[in-house]
């Protein structure tokens, strides 16, 4: 997820990240603009990625903005 450093979603998604000790990943505006040069990143924005699969429990490694939850359906459909 990405959005305002300072907005009660982001705020709140990194402390329930940490109450629950899911190992997670938190990108400034720098780390953004550097992975993702592409892409016209506002100051004060951050991403946050949780590392787990909720189904499983297991850690997972899915980079951030190259996970799309509807891509295995869009490829079963064709």
């Amino acid at each position: 997820m990405m959005g305002d450093a300072d907005s009660r979603t982001m705020t709140d998604s990194l402390a329930s990240a940490r109450a629950w000790d899911l190992p997670h990943e938190l990108l400034d505006t720098a780390d953004l603009r550097r992975r993702f040069p592409a892409f016209a990143v506002e100051e004060g924005t951050v991403a946050l990625q949780v590392l787990a699969d909720l189904v499983t429990g297991r850690a997972t490694a899915h980079p951030i903005g190259l996970f799309d939850p509807a891509r295995p359906t869009a490829t079963v459909q064709g």
